[in-house]
């Protein structure tokens, strides 16, 4: 399983974590794991999380997802994409990815349930995902990070 918002610690380079950061009027997504897929799930971590708290939003239901691309950044992209588009049009929110990457082929089933019907709670927006201060790359130490901007 997937560890939230652990903070950055350099001596733990293998544990996967989320985080955001502030681009000029963007948000940041930036997930951090021992393989590419993981970190990919955890920037969906870091995506998802803007929306509604993930602790809150039980794992219920599985949605599969398999998409490619010619590059990881753009991989990363359609990705977190495909998860906003999944969130709308299911009427989801999404708590838990579990994401393998074989090249540039993607296969992930992600993890939630449908939003209830209580007042108040409305389908967040997300208005895109922007190829800004785009990262997918493996660290000295075997880390891999996963980041872009993300348009709300």
């Amino acid at each position: 399983m997937h560890r939230l918002n652990r903070p950055y610690d350099p001596s733990e380079p293998r544990v996967s974590r989320w985080e955001r950061f502030q681009q000029d009027a963007h948000v940041g997504v930036r997930g951090r794991g021992p393989t590419r897929g993981d970190a990919f799930a955890q920037a969906a971590v870091a995506l998802t999380t803007m929306m509604h708290p993930a602790n809150e939003v039980r794992p219920l239901e599985p949605v599969e997802v398999r998409l490619s691309a010619p590059t990881d950044e753009d991989l990363l992209v359609r990705w977190l994409e495909a998860v906003v588009g999944e969130m709308r049009a299911r009427g989801m929110l999404f708590s838990h990815y579990d994401v393998a990457i074989e090249g540039y082929d993607l296969r992930a089933t992600l993890w939630g349930e449908h939003l209830s019907a209580e007042p108040g709670q409305v389908m967040p927006r997300v208005d895109g995902i922007k190829p800004v201060r785009m990262r997918v790359g493996r660290r000295p130490g075997g880390t891999w990070v996963a980041q872009c901007a993300v348009e709300v």
